[in-house]
């Protein structure tokens, strides 16, 4: 009884923990953002000419070992007897590069959260945010979200907005493997992104 009294304070002060930095740091976003946004804004009531672009970069996606950037955080009480692992979640903070070697040049994060989704095929729910950190994207971000059958070597997936440059962004993603699918290691992913933003 002790021992479930314990871990239930604990969890209530991470709760509050959590909240009150969630209150204070998220204060300090400065007005000239804001008013960045505003004139973006006023902008685009002018003009309703959107801009075309194709993106194309690559995925280090490591599940294990060295260099890890997919974490597990959560499963259902089927995961582990279900033939798809239904209910498994995972949260990642891939690199993404020039090329496909790992040694190419970081562009960016893509941070997100994946779960297997499907009872039948094994299929990610898939809601990645791609920030770059690197070149002239530099502090600008693209959400891509979706299905994504893993199995299946070229997929399309939906890019559901974006900020920075790529304000409003919408448009679809192709998702290749370059290296095959290892749930357990390594995997590549090409992505090819075929977009409009304002």
């Amino acid at each position: 009884m002790g021992k479930f009294r314990l871990q239930t304070i604990f969890k209530i002060c991470s709760l509050l923990l959590l909240t009150y930095n969630s209150y204070v740091y998220g204060k300090t976003e400065t007005p000239k953002a804001t008013e960045s946004v505003e004139k973006w804004f006023k902008k685009l009531k002018k003009s309703t000419e959107p801009k075309f672009k194709i993106i194309e970069f690559y995925v280090q996606d490591i599940v294990s070992g060295e260099g890890q950037t997919v974490f597990p955080v959560a499963k259902s009480n089927i995961s582990f007897t279900s033939p798809t692992n239904f209910g498994i979640v995972v949260v990642a903070d891939d690199r993404f590069t020039v090329g496909a070697d790992p040694k190419s040049p970081t562009l960016g994060r893509g941070q997100g959260i994946a779960a297997l989704s499907d009872l039948a095929d094994r299929v990610l729910y898939l809601n990645v945010v791609f920030y770059f950190t690197e070149g002239k994207y530099k502090g600008s971000s693209v959400v891509i979200l979706g299905r994504d059958p893993m199995l299946v070597n070229s997929r399309e997936l939906s890019i559901a907005g974006g900020s920075g440059v790529f304000r409003s962004a919408r448009g679809v993603t192709e998702i290749t493997n370059c290296t095959p699918y290892s749930p357990t290691g390594y995997t590549c992913f090409k992505y090819t992104l075929y977009f409009t933003h304002f």
